[in-house]
């Protein structure tokens, strides 16, 4: 056996030149900072508002629109998706976790010891208030504390005529900050009239 092994180490060294190639290793692991996950959720919400919105909506007698039955889930499977194609194995992200008195909708816990909490809400009409929506804070503290995380993102499905836009922070006691994000989710678009025009 041992001929047998230095029988194909001698053919191995003669067809390579006497050089041993060194093979090839698989590149290091890519450190996920919160400003990357941040960059994420912007791109996330561009390519709802783009490509995705009408998933959340459903046609209704009268030619009115309404949400889908249970659009928080498939906001929750839409984002889940996505940071699974973007981050790959560098994020895990786990789903409807106990948290203290509730379950949070997303714990993201990522390649360079980042975690984050993810709260998700809709907001609009039919059913969707804005303080439903901004009770998420709320939750989103109570996760951050039962999990020892300190970021944490209200993710909100805007299908408002008038919606938010932009990421804004706040930051709240005790070193946490909570990053709120908004995806135009509207079921119609209406272009505005623009001064100083024939229709305007």
């Amino acid at each position: 056996m041992k001929a047998t092994a230095s029988e194909c180490r001698d053919k191995a060294l003669t067809q390579s030149s006497g050089q041993i190639v060194a093979l090839p290793t698989a590149p290091p692991a890519r450190v996920i900072t919160r400003g990357a996950f941040h960059t994420a959720l912007s791109q996330f919400a561009t390519i709802i508002a783009g490509e995705k919105r009408s998933a959340f909506w459903r046609s209704a007698p009268g030619n009115e629109r309404r949400w889908v039955e249970n659009p928080e889930r498939t906001a929750q499977n839409l984002l889940f998706v996505f940071l699974r194609a973007k981050f790959g194995d560098q994020a895990l992200v786990l789903e409807e976790i106990a948290a203290g008195a509730g379950r949070l909708d997303q714990l993201v816990v990522c390649e360079g010891g980042f975690r984050a909490v993810l709260e998700l809400k809709m907001l609009g009409s039919p059913g969707y208030s804005l303080t439903y929506a901004l009770a998420g804070e709320e939750q989103i503290l109570h996760y951050m504390d039962s999990r020892g995380v300190r970021v944490g993102f209200l993710v909100v499905f805007d299908g408002r005529e008038a919606h938010g836009t932009g990421i804004q922070a706040v930051t709240v006691a005790g070193g946490n900050t909570i990053f709120t994000v908004f995806v135009d989710v509207r079921s119609t678009w209406k272009k505005r009239a623009r001064s100083g025009t024939a229709d305007g």
